[in-house]
């Protein structure tokens, strides 16, 4: 964030950044736990009926009954999949500013910055996930670049992450003031 602002990087900022790893290392835990819970429920659903769809399956028979179940059953879970992996994939979005928010002010604590980017997120979903689309085509980009354009596209889409968390952030701070 201090190269965002146009400061020289140095690694002194890991110096500054020691006495807040602990609380660090706690957004990141309670991040990674609640974009994960709906992901492991997914698969877990999605191998329950994938299995309950191998064991109903019935060659010699395809319109026997179990094989009509265990498809509908096999259709239904993987549904139910995507619906979970939707969910974490919304939560993955609505957590991703907790680590600069933390960053930022540790002084709001880990759940502090977890709730702050969960509100700061709040009504810029589209803009957010418009970033997210074109990051995820830059670093394409920079892997068909012989994987080596990857390391530049990094760099770059983690400038553009900090701008956008930025750029909310005083959105955010006019629309208070306003108030």
């Amino acid at each position: 964030m201090n190269a965002y602002d146009g400061e020289e990087p140095s690694f002194s900022v890991f110096g500054e950044l020691l006495p807040k790893l602990g609380g660090l290392i706690g957004v990141n835990v309670i991040v990674a736990v609640c974009y994960c819970i709906p992901l492991v429920l997914g698969f877990i659903v999605l191998f329950i009926g994938a299995g309950a769809s191998a064991v109903s399956f019935n060659l010699a028979d395809p319109y026997s009954f179990g094989h009509f179940m265990g498809q509908a059953f096999g259709g239904v879970t993987g549904i139910l999949f995507l619906v979970l992996l939707l969910v974490s994939f919304y939560i993955a979005l609505r957590l991703m500013f907790a680590v600069y928010a933390y960053v930022e002010d540790f002084s709001i604590g880990v759940m502090g910055a977890v709730r702050k980017s969960w509100t700061m997120t709040q009504g810029n979903m589209w803009t957010i996930l418009l970033c997210i689309l074109m990051i995820i085509v830059l670093n394409l980009l920079g892997l068909v670049a012989l994987i080596i354009g990857v390391f530049v596209t990094m760099i770059i889409t983690m400038f553009m992450t900090v701008a956008m968390y930025r750029q909310i952030k005083e959105d955010e701070e006019i629309v208070i003031v306003e108030e």
